[in-house]
């Protein structure tokens, strides 16, 4: 009696529309079922597991991309860069491939490699491509001249440079002038136009660099002209003098004397 019990509610199940119907009391324990019921929210196409992403084919995170080649710059991309960097060898490396390249003129401005060497403040590219014979009468799109955008600069030394007026001995007289005026940044313009820092000027008692900052005692003015290379070995009237018996004998300051003794016992 009890093995018909199973099999009547089997039947009974199925005769109500239960096909479904999972009770224990139906048709017992089914294999499996507490395994996979402890599986809950997994695949039923992969029980007991969790499904795993297929679209995943680069694991290590990386990219499959190949590496773009780097941007070739034209050879007129080439001298604006260098130009703008102030790098004269490599603009000269150009121009001795291709000479016409100093004729160069920026697209979108206008502006020629005077212009632009102007504008970014680069004094040895500006007297470099002077030499070169550019004209430097040339316009941009706005109708400005490298001479305009040196005066906006504020720079005076510039704009003699750009009309002519600096030439290279007139750089070295503008070195003592720009001493005398204690402008150490228009020292350094000259310098880098090549000014000679142990020029004297033999129409005026043949004084020097040196012996003008001693005679203004201002000591950074010293130390710097010194860090340039000007020689404490002066020449007054045509005697040899060191700057430090120089400096006493014109009746400097303690403080400037101290610092010439100093610099020179620790530079001889």
């Amino acid at each position: 009696m009890n093995s018909l019990k199973p099999m009547f509610w089997m039947m009974l199940c199925f005769l109500i529309g239960l096909g479904g119907c999972r009770s224990k009391d139906c048709i017992g324990d089914i294999p499996g079922e507490t395994a996979n019921s402890a599986d809950s929210g997994a695949n039923n196409n992969n029980p007991g597991t969790t499904p795993t992403d297929p679209g995943n084919t680069n694991p290590g995170g990386g990219t499959n991309l190949e590496p773009k080649p780097p941007v070739q710059l034209s050879p007129e991309e080439q001298i604006v860069q260098a130009i703008q960097n102030g790098e004269i060898d490599s603009a000269r490396t150009l121009l001795l491939v291709d000479p016409t390249l100093v004729k160069t003129i920026d697209e979108e401005t206008g502006a020629s490699l005077l212009i632009i060497a102007t504008q970014f403040n680069k004094p040895t590219m500006v007297q470099f491509l002077i030499r070169l014979g550019i004209d430097t009468e040339l316009t941009d799109k706005e109708g400005n001249n490298a001479a305009f955008y040196a005066d906006e600069l504020g720079n005076e030394l510039l704009v003699s440079l750009i009309n002519g007026e600096l030439t290279e001995e007139g750089i070295n007289i503008a070195f003592l002038e720009e001493t005398e005026k204690s402008n150490i940044d228009g020292l350094k313009f000259l310098i880098d136009l090549g000014a000679d820092v142990n020029t004297i000027d033999e129409d005026n008692g043949g004084r020097g660099a040196l012996t003008i900052a001693i005679g203004k005692g201002e000591i950074d003015l010293i130390q710097f002209l010194l860090e340039q290379g000007v020689s404490t070995m002066l020449k007054v009237r045509g005697r040899d003098i060191t700057a430090s018996d120089y400096a006493r004998r014109t009746r400097a300051t303690e403080e400037v004397i101290a610092f010439l003794e100093n610099w020179e016992s620790s530079n001889p």
